[in-house]
């Protein structure tokens, strides 16, 4: 849903040209919570691939990460009715 540019800076003490500790460089795109294959609807496509990883836990065949909406390291009923709150959203 949205570009966010990264900028990382780096102060030292006692540096006597701060100017060049810096860096501004590419993009991040942040995406919906529940849009689990992140085209940017939430619809029933996103809740098909929740529902083959249902039941699963990191390092499980199924596991999606994308599809723990919850962050709770498995994917449940829970995480499906999140992602269906959410059903219509799109960016």
């Amino acid at each position: 849903c949205y570009n966010w540019t990264i900028k990382a800076e780096a102060p030292l003490v006692g540096d006597v040209n701060p100017g060049d500790n810096n860096m501004t460089d590419g993009t991040v795109k942040i995406k919906m919570l529940g849009d689990v294959n992140a085209d940017g609807v939430i619809n029933l496509s996103d809740l098909v691939k929740a529902a083959m990883a249902f039941g699963s836990v990191p390092g499980s065949w199924a596991w999606d990460p994308q599809a723990d909406t919850l962050q709770d390291d498995r994917i449940n009923i829970s995480d499906l009715v999140k992602i269906a709150q959410r059903f219509g959203q799109r960016c």
